[in-house]
Formats: structure tokens, sequence, C-alpha cells
């Protein structure tokens, strides 16, 4: 089965198995020097974020603190190398934990990293503003259309690359929607034959329609059948299945 990896990068964020990594807007501009809307992976190049997807892929925060326990909103330092500090916080009830913000570490400098990080809490601008929430939102609601396309294409070369054998893949991912396709693949006098099964469980016919699209890249033309079976095997429990194929047919066009 094809599952998603365990650090997978979308727009702003890095999704992990049970919370995303996110950099709050402020820490992009005026801590990284980067513009608000930078995607996680452009931020990679820099050391802290590095290490933000490096030690948050797991702990979402532990060890010491910046400043004092506050519960929920204890924000935990992030350290790589001997100069480079941030700061962390968990927002549970999102699943975010966002570096909150980020500094060179120079012991008694009045730009020392940690006096940033005070000033930052003094003057409460550390935690996310309400346009980090806005583009988490939205990056949620891109999500579920852009990966299910993108792990569709991959699962597609993967079933290419063995013919006539049922793989499985979650398009999708855990944190958001996600859904449990099976397929198989094979060419036939020139003619590639794509057949899957999915339960179609709170999909609305325009999403099943999307699912069946998104295994067929543009702009190839593809022609569908309602089918039932699998490679020859039965449908489990609450499948549909479909036969794509793309070439000319006496099928229906999408």
């Amino acid at each position: 089965m094809t599952t998603p990896a365990q650090a997978e990068l979308h727009r702003g964020g890095c999704l992990c198995l049970e919370h995303e990594l996110r950099i709050t807007g402020r820490c992009l501009v005026e801590d990284l020097g980067m513009p608000a809307d930078t995607s996680f992976e452009d931020a990679l190049g820099h050391p802290i974020v590095q290490a933000l997807k490096g030690k948050r892929l797991t702990d979402t925060g532990s060890g010491k603190t910046v400043g004092p326990e506050a519960g929920e909103n204890t924000l935990f330092r992030l350290a790589i190398g001997d100069d480079h500090r941030g700061a962390t916080w968990f927002d549970a009830n999102n699943r975010v934990v966002w570096l909150c913000a980020y500094g060179w570490h120079r012991s008694g400098e009045h730009d020392d990293a940690f006096r940033h990080f005070h000033r930052l809490i003094a003057n409460n601008e550390i935690y996310p503003a309400q346009d980090d929430y806005r583009r988490l939102l939205l990056d949620r609601k891109r999500r579920f259309v852009e990966l299910v396309l993108r792990h569709a294409r991959t699962a597609r070369e993967e079933a290419m690359g063995s013919p006539r054998t049922i793989i499985g893949v979650q398009l999708g991912h855990p944190l958001d929607r996600h859904i449990y396709v099976r397929l198989v693949a094979d060419i036939v006098g020139g003619i590639t034959e794509i057949s899957i099964a999915f339960k179609p469980t709170r999909l609305s016919q325009p999403e099943i329609m999307f699912i069946i699209r998104s295994f067929v890249p543009e702009p190839e033309v593809m022609e569908w059948d309602v089918t039932d079976s699998l490679a020859g095997a039965a449908l489990r429990p609450g499948e549909i299945a479909f036969q794509l194929l793309t070439s000319a047919g006496p099928s229906r066009t999408l």
C-alpha cells in the first residue's frame, strides 16, 4: 500500500502523522527575511526550519521553555548548532506546531535571540496572528484536491510499473479528508486500462467523478465505465469500481 510520507510538504505546511508544522507570517518576514506566503518547502533552506522539521516531527514540544511554563500556551526552545534558536508553540486545538520566532544566539548582546523572544512575549506579538489562521484554513481547504491529484498520479505510475497487480493508495492526508483506493493497471494493444475501486462514503457525485479523473493526467482523454470487479476479483463490501481507458471506446467520456 502506498501511504502518505511521514512528513509531506504542502503549501505553507509540513504534514506529520498527527499534526502540522507551520511558520508564522511575522517570523517569516521579520526573523527569516522571507515573504509571508513562502511555502514550507522554500523555507527549508534555513537551518531553523530544518530543525523544526527534524525535531517537531513527532515531538510537539518538550525540554527547555522560552519564558516560564504557561500551560497550553507554553513556548519551547528550538536549537540547531551553536547559534540558531527558535521558539515553538503547539496549538492543540488546530493540531499545529508553529515556529513563532527565530534569532541568532549571542549571550549578553542586545539582539540575542532570547532577548528578542522576551520582547515579543511582552508585546503580545509572538503567537500566530489572525492572518496566519486565514492562511491555515485556506491551505486546508485546498489540500484534499491537491493531494488527491498528487497521490493519484504517483499511484498510477506505480501501478503502470507493476501491470495486473492490485495496489492500494491513500489519497489525501490523515490530518484532513482522505480516501483509500485500490487500483490495477494494464496495457492492452497500446490502450492503457486502469481499474479503481473505493468506498464512496461521504463523497458527493462530483467528488466521485473527481476521484476517477485524478488517475488520468491532462491532456489525456479518458473514457470510463462502471465495473463489478477489480482484476477479476470480487469487490469488497461497500466498494464501487470503474474501468478507465485512455483511448476512444463505447463508454462515457469525462
